[in-house]
């Protein structure tokens, strides 16, 4: 199961996520996020895993399906932090926060009692310079 919440003011997208990702909620997901980006020319994300995850790939798959043309995905480059909160992020998650996404989003890990950390992070401006330490 997989709650979504916007928070407009912090222009952000909050995914919390038990036990399994749903692919049907890509399009209510894609919609969020494009009307963040559009509205406040970025979004970022934040996406609580409650337990380790399963039908990521699947998700996956339905985001490709869920747009007929690439010009609807052009908003996911106004993508500007995304946040994991976990106790398991996940091999795919270790590599992106190790190597870097090549884009201008940046990922970043944190356990489960930090999740208000992690929604600090999200809404922090490029101005702002105070440290969030890294797990």
């Amino acid at each position: 199961m997989i709650n979504i919440r916007l928070d407009e003011v912090g222009r952000y997208i909050e995914l919390e996520v038990f036990g399994a990702y749903q692919p049907e909620k890509v399009s209510e997901i894609l919609a969020s996020m494009r009307g963040l980006a559009e509205s406040y020319g970025r979004f970022s994300v934040i996406e609580i895993r409650h337990g380790k995850p399963t039908n990521l790939l699947a998700m996956l798959g339905s985001a490709s399906k869920a747009s007929g043309s690439e010009k609807d995905y052009k908003f996911l480059s106004k993508l500007w932090r995304y946040a994991v909160v976990s106790d398991e992020p996940g091999f795919l998650f270790r590599l992106a926060a190790a190597f870097g996404t090549g884009q201008a989003a940046k990922i970043k890990l944190f356990k489960q009692h930090e999740a208000d950390l992690a929604r600090q992070w999200v809404k922090q401006e490029k101005s702002q310079v105070t440290s969030v330490p890294m797990t």
